[in-house]
């Protein structure tokens, strides 16, 4: 007796469950891949508690993944679901029409408790012994913790697609299993495409013509051996491009995929910033069942300010709604010099090159990190573009090359099909949440340069100390003290080699990274730059939420350790440095303090407009109770001017858009004397984007503005202090009204 591969419907009733008030249960999956001796035998499964207080009632119409649910639900009010009726209702379930198998069930990921991590299987006379890790989910603090050890023994019925038995802990029963094969696949999901097109050109989906593809690379091959001798031999690219069901189907996974060629993006929407796709993302699954396993590909024009070519945004920091990896994006109009003449990213080799970044970035929303040492689709796309090189004296012309494996790893695809749902599914946790991953697996090793004094990284905070609910603000130096080295070239927050930990009063640690988690650049050379030796590059950061969780919750010491990651020489490069702050109580007389405090730590509201100056209604509410406060007031007021910026840029009009959509609150009248010049807090970073934006200021006010005696704008900006114009001034008092 084996188990069958594929997925099963699982069941498991503690002992006494059916007593319990309520009945207790618990529904999932169960997978299972291999067949022995050719491929070694994996399981794995996860339990969703059963409740049965809150069944939902059956549609009129329901979809096949709806009916089975629904029946699922309704089954456990009879009989607490499994008992001896489990299989017998499992039997009774039809497929949809023209189908072999059932749909496999998506569960609500708030009822997710354990994953079931299959150790051993053997076989005991009849019947099979399942050796089984059991992972405990804690829905507040979002991670898996290894529980205990238990063994399944199973019996089979139903020639071969049921099996029934016991959870015991040695000889202990702690309840009842039963499992019904349902599907050859081990899971299923939709995948969404949506071509948000600008007014200039249109975007295409990636990945709906592989002929094109399969012709390009051809061609390109065929280029490469009559013109180069040290061109690739190896076949990779000669083999043929998998359609997205196809690539999936390989793994197991039945992917539904559904196109939406014709939406269209914001007037005028040619570069994307982090919070317009996460603003996006999100207005596009307002229809989304959260339970249904639906992730979503942005294909877009290109990223405000960068070269990447693809981004996984919904996460951390730009994850607006607190449900991460719904949604990632890649640059169809992104202009790239491979080959001549330069041409959109979605045009280079008949779109292979787009569709591999696209499928690496729904890699990222599966929760697949970056594997350097592999062709697979986790690696980079740029690294595997050698772009074309025209002849040169004696130096012959490179043809264009484009190695590609169009598969996931052997670990890559394990992970798909065993990691735990909490950790695959759209709005699940992150890795660092799968602790026993963490336990587990080794963590690849890394180079620390700081040990051999050769990078040094200075953290500097802007200043020593900082008030409650007030952002904090570090300046931070990266310094060459030994040979030439390649170091990323953006170390800020945007470039996606920074993270960091921030250890508080209460010892817990929380972790912050940066906002884009998955840069995907054109080649490997627009990530690093050289450092010389001697040299320093530098950079500023401000940061108030972290991964999960506001990083300064409460007032006292700080400390704040930075890091910067980046892999080039074929190893993993990692400098550190350190920091501590500390911040202040609130001060019982500033009583907007307080207030805005609660409101900006508690919410992700403030963070579109400290990260690049957005603001939505509940982010306004917020920036104008902080300006009202005396004590908080100078830290938001560089944050408050990018808004304006911005605003200006866009036509934003404050009054008409976001005025009345603001809830007001009632505090203190606000100060009186209100002057135009006011004290300020900033990064270098912050600074430096304020003098060049300066000239947007000038053209935005009135050119007989009183207070600078030409055109308006900033009249004076430095490190401590900023003298504003007259409109300025106003507009900042227009916010401070928001809160009468």
């Amino acid at each position: 007796m084996s188990l069958k591969p594929g997925c099963y419907l699982m069941s498991f009733t503690p002992k006494d469950g059916e007593k319990s008030q309520p009945p207790q249960a618990y529904i999932g999956t169960f997978r299972v891949t291999g067949t022995p001796p050719k491929t070694p035998r994996r399981a794995s499964g996860d339990l969703y508690v059963l409740n049965v207080r809150s069944r939902p009632g059956t549609p009129a119409v329901a979809t096949p993944e709806e009916r089975v649910y629904s029946q699922v639900y309704e089954k456990a009010e009879l009989s607490v679901l499994p008992s001896r009726e489990f299989a017998s209702f499992l039997e009774s379930l039809s497929p949809p029409a023209g189908s072999s198998d059932t749909p496999i069930p998506s569960f609500p990921v708030e009822d997710y408790r354990y994953y079931l991590e299959v150790l051993s299987i053997s076989e005991e006379g009849a019947g099979l012994n399942l050796e089984v890790a059991a992972h405990e989910y804690d829905p507040e603090a979002k991670t898996l913790e290894p529980h205990i050890k238990l063994q399944v023994r199973l019996t089979e019925t139903s020639g071969g697609k049921s099996y029934t038995g016991q959870l015991v802990n040695g000889e202990e029963e702690r309840g009842r299993f039963h499992l019904h094969w349902i599907s050859p696949f081990v899971r299923q999901a939709e995948l969404r495409l949506f071509a948000l097109s600008p007014a200039s050109t249109r975007v295409k989906l990636p990945g709906l013509k592989t002929s094109d593809m399969d012709a390009a690379l051809a061609k390109a091959k065929a280029k490469n051996l009559a013109g180069c001798s040290s061109a690739s031999k190896d076949g990779a690219a000669g083999r043929k491009v998998p359609t997205w069901e196809g690539l999936f189907n390989d793994i197991h996974w039945k992917v539904k995929l559904t196109e939406f060629k014709d939406a269209k993006a914001p007037v005028g929407q040619d570069a994307w910033t982090p919070y317009d796709l996460s603003d996006m993302g999100q207005r596009l699954r307002e229809e989304v069942d959260p339970k249904d396993w639906t992730y979503d590909l942005l294909c877009v024009s290109s990223f405000e300010g960068s070269q990447y070519l693809g981004i996984m945004f919904d996460a951390e920091a730009t994850d607006l709604n607190e449900r991460p990896r719904e949604s990632a994006a890649v640059a169809a109009l992104q202009v790239v010099d491979f080959d001549r003449p330069k041409q959109h990213f979605q045009d280079v080799l008949g779109g292979a090159a787009y569709y591999r970044t696209a499928l690496h970035e729904v890699g990222h929303a599966m929760n697949l990190t970056h594997n350097f040492r592999e062709g697979s689709l986790m690696n980079t796309t740029g690294p595997l573009i050698q772009p074309r090189v025209q002849a040169r004296g004696r130096q012959p012309a490179v043809p264009l090359k484009f190695d590609v494996a169009w598969h996931f790893s052997a670990d890559e695809a394990e992970w798909l099909q065993h990691a735990p749902d909490i950790a695959v599914r759209p709005g699940g946790i992150s890795r660092r949440g799968v602790r026993l991953n963490q336990e587990m697996r080794p963590v690849p090793p890394a180079l620390t340069f700081k040990a051999a004094a050769e990078l040094i990284l200075e953290l500097e905070p802007v200043v020593e100390v900082f008030p409650f609910g007030a952002p904090i603000r570090l300046n931070y130096r990266l310094c060459n003290r030994g040979p030439d080295r390649a170091v990323p070239r953006d170390i800020s927050l945007r470039g996606g080699h920074v993270m960091g930990r921030v250890t508080g009063p209460d010892r817990v640690t929380r972790f912050f990274r940066s906002a884009f988690r998955c840069c995907d650049t054109a080649t490997k050379d627009d990530e690093l730059a050289r450092l010389e030796s001697g040299e320093t590059v530098a950079e500023g950061m401000t940061i108030l939420r972290g991964i999960d969780y506001p990083l300064f919750p409460e007032p006292g010491a700080y400390q704040i350790e930075l890091e910067i990651r980046w892999d080039a020489d074929n190893q993993t490069n990692r400098v550190v440095g350190h920091a501590n702050v500390t911040v202040t109580a609130a001060d019982p007389k500033d009583h907007a303090q307080a207030i805005a405090a609660a409101l900006i730590l508690n919410d992700s509201a403030m963070m579109p407009a400290l990260v690049q100056g957005l603001i939505v209604p509940k982010g306004l509410r917020a920036l104008s109770l902080a300006l009202r406060s005396t004590t908080l007031a100078p830290h938001y007021l560089a944050i408050a001017l990018k808004c304006k910026i911005m605003g200006a840029k866009r036509r934003t009009n404050w009054d008409r858009n976001l005025g009345a959509k603001v809830r007001r609150v009632s505090i203190l009248p606000r100060p009186s004397a209100f002057g135009l010049q006011r004290k300020i807090v900033q990064t270098w970073r912050e600074e430096k984007q304020l003098r060049r934006e300066e000239k947007q200021l000038r053209r935005e006010v009135s050119p007989t503005d009183s207070a600078s005696g030409s055109r308006g704008g900033l009249q004076k900006l430095n490190s401590s202090e900023v003298a504003l114009t007259k409109t300025t001034n106003g507009w900042l008092n227009r916010v401070h009204d928001f809160t009468p």
